[in-house]
């Protein structure tokens, strides 16, 4: 359980991986608690789900606390060769973003569901070829052995590209706003 406060610096990195739907390892907000993460300076995520299986990362709150350059993250989770992962219940807000949730290196059955997500990237801000562009997707599942990630009953507002690139198989979006 973590406690409701402040994370300066600190991310979510798991040093061990569950075993199965009955021994996953949650990370989960003490009940009427937010854990907040934020970072002092530029870090790359607060959640980092690398080579691990069966965790839960549920109700937390992560801030870049600023917008494009000036966020202090460059995106909110990154599922890396990584399976059975959730991350529910949470509020991730102003990542600079290429890409805010990352999804690679054969990331599958991976969840995100019911979070508010705001804020990737930028838009009409960055000349490119004279006219001023955006940058930053919301979802980058990339191609490659990322399959059956779900993506459900989320609030998802304001990132620069687009939605999502979607290149694995089998994947499902729906029921977000």
């Amino acid at each position: 359980l973590l406690r409701g406060g402040t994370y300066v610096n600190q991310i979510i990195a798991p040093a061990r991986t569950g075993t199965s739907e009955s021994k996953r390892i949650t990370y989960k907000a003490f009940p009427g608690e937010t854990p907040e993460f934020r970072a002092t300076s530029r870090m790359q995520s607060p959640i980092l789900i690398q080579n691990r299986s069966y965790i839960t990362i549920d109700g937390i709150s992560a801030d870049g606390e600023g917008i494009y350059e000036d966020s202090n993250y460059f995106y909110w989770i990154e599922f890396d060769s990584s399976t059975h992962c959730i991350l529910k219940n949470s509020t991730l807000i102003r990542s600079k973003g290429y890409s805010a949730l990352s999804f690679g290196n054969d990331s599958s059955y991976n969840q995100i569901i019911d979070n508010y997500i705001d804020y990737n990237g930028t838009w009409n801000k960055r000349p490119w070829k004279g006219e001023y562009d955006d940058s930053g997707s919301m979802i980058w599942i990339q191609p490659g052995a990322n399959n059956h990630n779900l993506i459900q009953g989320n609030t998802i507002k304001r990132s620069g590209h687009d939605l999502g690139i979607i290149m694995g198989n089998y994947n499902v979006i729906r029921n977000n706003y």
